[in-house]
């Protein structure tokens, strides 16, 4: 084995310090790799583990850009105190009024990619449907897709948002609230209503109704009536007049989408549904319900669980 070489030195006198110096002298540059090896290898790990725990600063809620392609969820976002982040909305979100104010971005079913990039958002938050285009969303963000059809699921969609937002304590309330008020079940004998949308057509040779197992099935029952349409429904929710004769509803709700309803159109509606051989028209219940709130499945959906529970109460007791 070859001994590692030694610089030279000044030439010592022979005697018997000599075999102690030039042990020591061969011993020293012996350490030297050792104590260098020693360092750079402390060195290196260190940063390994610097570079390793690198981890992108979580992003705070202040610092969000959000898009929201669902009026649902809009809503919501608003109503738990995440709106200050809202950057962009669907087409169709149109509450609260500084919503209205926020650039549109295109619908969950045909977002406008091109504007949801211009307005360089960190999340982009949609309904979950059959047709999301969530690659191209995730493209340009973070996109989260979130059921929102029946009631278990927005109330776990609620708390969802306050997670993504760091809201959950403002959206456990809502999401307790929903559960709380909706989950509530029609009394013993409650009347068998049909909850339907009214036509803007004018026309009433299709209908569509609110199915059981959906939200607004949920508000019915909570508001006291059975929904005269007794299974579960997975397809359009539509009815032919004969299928409603056939169902013959103790009670009909006929729900109209606007802030202002004339006395001349709510005549008409009533016109129309008394005409029909269902005991609802016989009995004298059938009832309008108007609001700009009507179809919305977010908060406002417990102003119009009100309005449902009154309507009924009405039906039944003032027949007219």
């Amino acid at each position: 084995m070859l001994a590692p070489h030694v610089a030279e030195g000044p030439t010592l006198p022979r005697s018997s310090g000599r075999a102690g110096a030039t042990k020591e002298a061969a011993q020293r540059p012996a350490c030297r790799p050792v104590r260098r090896g020693f360092v750079l290898g402390a060195l290196s790990s260190a940063l390994l583990a610097w570079a390793c725990d690198r981890r992108p600063p979580q992003e705070s809620a202040s610092a969000l850009r959000i898009i929201s392609l669902s009026p649902a969820i809009t809503e919501t976002l608003f109503a738990i105190g995440a709106g200050g982040g809202v950057m962009g909305v669907s087409d169709f979100c149109d509450y609260p009024a500084d919503a209205q104010r926020r650039p549109k971005a295109g619908t969950a079913l045909t977002p406008n990619v091109e504007a949801i990039a211009r307005l360089r958002p960190t999340l982009i938050i949609s309904q979950r449907t059959q047709s999301s285009r969530v690659e191209e969303l995730r493209a340009i963000a973070r996109a989260e897709l979130l059921p929102w059809q029946t009631l278990s699921e927005v109330v776990s969609s609620t708390r969802e948002l306050g997670r993504l937002t760091s809201r959950e304590s403002a959206a456990e309330a809502l999401a307790g609230t929903l559960e709380e008020r909706l989950s509530r079940r029609p009394p013993e004998g409650a009347p068998r209503v049909l909850m339907v949308l009214g036509s803007t057509s004018g026309k009433m040779s299709e209908i569509l109704f609110f199915r059981r197992n959906a939200l607004h099935g949920a508000v019915l029952e909570a508001a006291g009536g059975r929904n005269a349409v007794a299974e579960d429904i997975f397809r359009a929710p539509n009815l032919s007049l004969e299928r409603v004769i056939a169902l013959d509803p103790e009670v009909v709700l006929i729900l109209v989408d606007v802030d202002r309803l004339e006395e001349s159109v709510e005549a008409r509606y009533l016109a129309d549904w008394k005409a029909l051989p269902i005991a609802a028209a016989k009995r004298g219940a059938i009832r309008v319900i108007h609001g700009a709130d009507v179809k919305s499945t977010g908060p406002r959906i417990l102003g119009l669980l009100d309005k449902v529970a009154a309507a009924i109460h009405d039906a039944k007791a003032q027949p007219r």
